[in-house]
């Protein structure tokens, strides 16, 4: 089923920017990474903060926590955030902490924030030179037949064999050449071309796919006004959002699917955080009839019912603004109802089957760690188990370092969220993406966790190492807003920090990953 851009993912949250200077007694890994080797090992790591989830991704799993300068272990509160795009770490701020996954490319799980300002990007890219190679069916790899501008010392050294790409940075981060997958179709066609919008939706181009859904003689469809919100989701207009629902009729409105009803019913919190109650009656509303089994909701269900899939949708983001309001209640009294109602059976990406009553009380326990109740989470948690969730699943792997990171046993939690992270992605090869955007999301929330987890546990270089193999492995499924932040907030800490993210940024563009907002590498020093 089609999913717009998570309101809540990216979505999907990031934490505030780590102080340069730290406490002189703590120290991280010693390891040297590759191309620095004017690094010192000793590096400085502040006191574990206070840690909230940045309200980024609606979607429990999936969001990143602020950070507080408290000096206490760091309790997780509400995700991907109380502003859908978060800040990134400044050098003056605290240590990232704990995230609970991204926003994925959904409009129903994308997160509220401030429209960010345009920052005109700053990375030079080579000039390109005559010269392309078929690598494969589909895939172009563009060359250059002129030799890369010399590099500071500690840069990472570029690919030594092999023809030198125009993105030749990129290229020694990926440790392969860019190769840019073909449209279907042309992105001028001389008459509207869904299928290759749908295709550039898929790979995140949603700016050009945008252009195109804007021309004059697109016609006057409900695919199509979907597709177009899905794109404005994903680039967080949420103004124009709200135009483009002023021009849709009243009674089409009813014509619309379950995913554009459930972002209507947000779009106020959205558009502005103080209409927060407004949002949170309306998703209230909308969950009692959704996850009641209501026909004609517009789900993708038998008659118009919601799936499983739709219910817990909305559940999450209903948690989300519940918690930006204050009345956390609100969604455990209507996550509890959903998981008393519900009867089905839940389908995982392994093909096992578990009562989907456990799902919702996996939840529910998600929700009470992000608002900072650790006992009801662990009660929650439990019950899922009760329920026949099963314990080396991705989802309970999950829940249980989400648990010991709210404990604040990062050792305990960094080894739950490596296995999540292993049993999301079993099956899925390298350069493969997911089956699945759930699959990359719990993969993503995984990661992103881990990593903060090893920098609590001084494994600064294990840390960045480690969600850089994991982006390297798929740009386009795991280089998600939240990832890119958290790369951004860690390389603080390195001497190559305006390098490094100028090379990530390089990266984005290889990719054309049109919803990475620039505003991300705005730093001090960035590329």
């Amino acid at each position: 089923m089609s999913c717009l851009p998570d309101a809540v993912d990216d979505g999907e949250e990031i934490a505030q920017p780590p102080a340069k200077s730290l406490p002189p007694k703590s120290t991280c890994s010693s390891a040297t990474a590759p191309g620095d080797p004017s690094r010192h090992d000793d590096i400085p790591v502040q006191a574990a903060p206070d840690i909230e989830s940045e309200p980024t991704d609606v979607t429990v799993c999936s969001q990143t926590p602020l950070l507080r300068n408290d000096a206490k272990p760091p309790p997780l509160v509400g995700e991907d955030v109380a502003s859908h795009p978060s800040g990134l770490p400044l050098s003056s701020g605290p240590l990232p902490m704990p995230m609970h996954g991204d926003l994925p490319a959904d409009l129903l799980d994308d997160m509220p924030s401030e429209p960010p300002p345009l920052v005109p990007t700053s990375a030079v890219l080579p000039t390109p030179a005559a010269g392309a190679a078929s690598h494969h069916a589909g895939m172009v790899t563009v060359t250059a037949n002129t030799e890369p501008a010399p590099l500071l010392s500690f840069a990472p050294p570029l690919r030594s064999s092999g023809p030198v790409g125009i993105f030749p940075r990129a290229e020694a981060f990926l440790r392969r050449p860019v190769e840019v997958p073909q449209a279907p179709g042309s992105l001028t066609p001389a008459s509207p071309d869904l299928e290759t919008v749908k295709w550039l939706i898929e790979k995140r181009r949603v700016e050009t796919a945008l252009r195109i859904l804007s021309r004059p003689d697109m016609p006057a469809m409900v695919e199509v006004t979907v597709l177009r919100l899905r794109c404005l989701v994903a680039l967080r207009r949420y103004p124009a959002v709200a135009d483009e629902f002023a021009r849709t009729p009243a009674l089409h409105l009813d014509e619309l699917p379950l995913e554009v009803r459930i972002l209507s019913a947000e779009l106020p919190f959205l558009v502005n955080a103080a209409d927060v109650s407004l949002a949170l009656g309306q998703l209230q509303e909308l969950a009692r009839r959704v996850c009641s089994g209501t026909l004609g909701v517009g789900g993708s269900a038998q008659g118009g019912q919601a799936s499983v899939h739709e219910r817990l949708h909305v559940l999450r983001l209903l948690s989300h603004v519940a918690l930006a309001s204050g009345q956390s209640a609100v969604a455990v009294g209507e996550i509890r109802a959903a998981a008393e109602a519900c009867a089905e059976d839940w389908i995982g990406e392994d093909g096992g089957t578990a009562p989907a009553r456990a799902i919702f009380y996996s939840m529910l326990g998600r929700h009470h760690i992000t608002g900072g109740d650790v006992k009801a989470a662990a009660s929650a948690f439990e019950l899922a188990r009760a329920c026949g969730l099963q314990e080396e699943s991705a989802a309970a792997l999950l829940d249980e370092g989400l648990l010991r990171m709210a404990q604040g046993d990062y050792a305990a939690a960094g080894k739950a969220f490596s296995e999540a992270s292993a049993a999301a992605l079993a099956g899925t090869p390298d350069g493969e993406v997911p089956a699945s955007p759930a699959v990359a999301d719990e993969a993503i929330a995984a990661e992103n966790n881990l990593a903060v987890c090893r920098l609590y546990t001084r494994q600064l270089r294990e840390g960045v190492s480690g969600l850089e193999a994991f982006a390297r492995q798929s740009p386009v499924a795991f280089l998600r807003t939240s990832v890119v932040q958290n790369l951004s907030s860690f390389y603080e800490f390195l001497t190559d920090s305006s390098w490094r993210r100028g090379t990530l940024r390089e990266v984005i563009d290889a990719f054309r990953l049109e919803d990475i907002d620039s505003k991300i590498f705005e730093q001090p020093g960035g590329a």
